[in-house]
This record gives structure tokens, sequence and C-alpha cells, in this order.
């Protein structure tokens, strides 16, 4: 019909603009990182919440004059070469390891990541990895509020303005980020610089161990990453503006409490943290099944808001995976293991997008939409079966207790 017709159009559009993003903040991602190692995360941080500002920003002629669609293209390649989201993420994550290194007793990750510490720090090849949880908890919070928030207030007083009011919320983020933010510790020793490197942190996640939840993380962020232009297109053809954005800010609401919820739940069952992590990790690929089994079969309608359950788990296990990780690693390697993470992350954002648009452009021309959902269904179903069967084991244990056979066996007993 004419709404599939409409979203078949859209998501194409989608796809030229996601690629004008993620091809410039491809290309800038190793410089950004050596930048965050050397000069701190700040000037990161910094530049990326201002190309987020330049991008809303031009959205707002754009709207108004009805510019051609080049323009929004350009926009995206400023935002993407400012490093864009994926930036301030990564970004955010080193600064709170440098906090939490110069304060370990604070609730915060990696309180023990070497790599990332200033040289008075005692080393250790033990870092913790619990303070994941709070840097997502912080991060979802914008998640639970900004799209209700937008959806409505595009339905009262149109888009221009929402996306005014979002660069003036980057902008104020820029302004915070120069003046009241403190500066970070950053690695002036070359040898831990070299620590840091991408290629470096890409062999890391290929080592026996490790190499599982990479490759299922891999899955699963492509997953995470492709599904969330579509998903809005798709919905969009049922509902209103203020309501898709009400469903959105709900995932994020989901996510929010699996945050605080999830991890003490898993906990008072599994005592030991490595093991809880991984069952944590486990549980994320297969609540992302059936999340996409459940846009593939239930009809756009009041019965879609069920799905909001399991974000919940998949909150969670977002943070969990990013500690086993670099509970697999020693000290020394974790920061560069989660740089490797990034770089993976930054391809998924780049390719997940593009396929799955082009394919969800057709299954809507066809008027099949909900059928795009299926090849996500598989992906998180193969990303389940590594961590359940091919499990990671972590680097301070012995290698006769870290096979895994071994890792398998304490599985079970938990």
């Amino acid at each position: 019909d004419d709404d599939d017709a409409c979203a078949s159009r859209a998501a194409e559009i989608l796809v030229i603009y996601g690629l004008a993003s993620s091809v410039p903040q491809l290309l800038v991602g190793a410089f950004l990182g050596r930048v965050c190692d050397r000069r701190g995360a700040r000037p990161v941080l910094a530049l990326a919440s201002l190309g987020l500002a330049v991008n809303c920003a031009a959205f707002v002629p754009f709207v108004l004059y009805d510019w051609p669609y080049w323009t929004a293209y350009a926009a995206a390649g400023v935002s993407g070469l400012s490093g864009c989201y994926t930036a301030v993420v990564a970004a955010t994550f080193a600064y709170a390891t440098r906090a939490a290194a110069a304060r370990p007793e604070d609730y915060a990750p990696l309180s023990g990541d070497d790599a990332l510490a200033s040289d008075a720090a005692p080393a250790t090849d033990a870092p913790a990895t619990g303070g994941f949880r709070g840097i997502w908890v912080s991060l979802t919070i914008s998640v639970v509020v900004a799209p209700g928030a937008a959806g409505v207030a595009a339905q009262a007083v149109g888009d221009a303005a929402v996306f005014a009011a979002a660069a003036f919320a980057a902008l104020l983020a820029v302004a915070w980020i120069a003046f009241l933010l403190p500066p970070d510790v950053v690695t002036d020793s070359p040898q831990k610089a070299k620590r840091g490197d991408v290629v470096h942190g890409l062999k890391l996640l290929a080592k026996p161990g490790t190499r599982s939840v990479a490759i299922a993380w891999a899955l699963l962020a492509a997953n995470n990453v492709g599904c969330g232009n579509v998903a809005i297109q798709y919905l969009g053809t049922r509902m209103s503006t203020s309501l898709v954005g009400i469903y959105i800010s709900g995932l994020g609401a989901s996510a929010f409490l699996g945050n605080l919820v999830m991890e003490p739940l898993v906990g008072s069952f599994i005592k030991d943290t490595f093991r809880r992590d991984l069952w944590l990790a486990r549980f994320g690929p297969l609540a992302s099944m059936c999340t996409f089994l459940g846009f593939a079969l239930v009809p756009v309608g009041p019965l879609i808001f069920s799905l909001l359950i399991f974000p919940f788990v998949v909150g969670a296990a977002d943070a969990a995976t990013r500690a086993v990780l670099v509970a697999t690693q020693s000290g020394v390697d974790s920061g560069a293991a989660l740089g490797g993470l990034g770089a993976v992350e930054t391809l998924a954002a780049l390719v997940t997008p593009v396929w799955l648009g082009i394919l969800y452009s057709r299954m809507a021309a066809e008027g099949r939409p909900a059928e795009t959902w299926y090849p996500l269904v598989g992906t998180a179903a193969i990303a389940a079966a590594i961590l359940l069967f091919t499990p990671p084991y972590p680097a301070a244990k012995t290698a006769a207790t870290t096979t895994p056979e071994a890792v398998l066996a304490e599985g079970a007993i938990a």
C-alpha cells in the first residue's frame, strides 16, 4: 500500500544518509582514538558534540525551506568527521576508565586498568569490570526521555523546533565539556600508547578465550546498530510520530531498569563475577532474538508494546559483555581490547544499516516489511550459540582451568 511504498523510499534515503555519516566516521576513528590517548577524552567529546549540533542545526532550514537532500547528506558527513555518537560513547568509557584509575574506590569501570592509569597508579593484571553498568545506566537515561519528548514535541510544535532544540542541547554539552568537565589523565608513555592501538586491539580479540565474545558481540552490535532506523520506519507506517517516540522511550526505559535490576538478580544466584557477567552476556542475544521475532510476527499496534520486556535483558547484557571482554585480558591489554571492540562497532555501524536498509526497502515495496526481521533473528541465535557452546574465559585463570570445557562445566554447576 501507500504506507509501505513511502517506507520503501524513506529506507533508501536513510541508507544514503547513513553512509554519508558512517564512512567519514570510519576514516577518522583511528585518529580520534590517538587524540583520546594523547590529549584526553575531552577534545573528542567536544568535537563529537559539536558535530552533532551542526547536524541537527542543518535540519532546521532543511525542514522549513525544503532544502534538497544533499544538504542533509552534507550535514551527516560533517557529523561523521567529528566522530558522531560512536566517538561520544567510546570517549565516555575512556574518560570514566581513567577517572576510575585515579579513584579505584569509586563505582566506575576498569579501576585496575594499568593501560589507562597514571604512572602513580599501581599496576594490576586483574581489572575491575563492574562499573560498566553505571555508564550504561547514564547513557540510557537520555534514551528514556528524548525519543518520547521529541515525538510529542514534533506533533505539537513541528520538526524544525525539535531539531533546533537538539542542536542547542548539543551546544550545551560542548560548553559543559569545555568549561566544567575536569581533565582526565592522559597516557604519556609511548609504550602505553602503543597498547591502545586499534590493530593491537583487534589481535587481542582474536585470541583464544576472547574470540568467542568478540564474534558474538560483533553479531549483536550489528543487529542493535542496524535495526534503529528500520524499526522507526517500520513502526512509523502504522503509528503517529509521538507514539513512535514513546515506544522508543519505552525501549530505553526497559534497558535502564534492566541495568539496575539484572546484575543483582543474577548475582544472587551466581556469586562469581565472571560467571555472572558471562550469563548476562548470554541472555543478551537470546532476548534480542525474541525481540526481532516479535517484530516479525506481532502486527504493529497495541500488542507490539509487549515486546518492551526484552530490552530489560539486553540493556544489562551490553555492559556485561564489555565486562567479560575486559576480564579475558591482562590489565595492560584491556584498554586496547576495548579499542578493538570499538572498531568492530564502527564497522557494524557502516555495514549493517546499508544491507538492512536495502532489504527493508525491497520488502516494503513488495508489501512484506515484517520479513526484514528474520535475518536479525538468525544472527542473534548464532551469537547466543557461540556464547553458550564456546564460552570465553578470564585471563586470571591458569591454563588448566581456562579451557572452554572447564568454563562450560562451571556454567552447568552455576
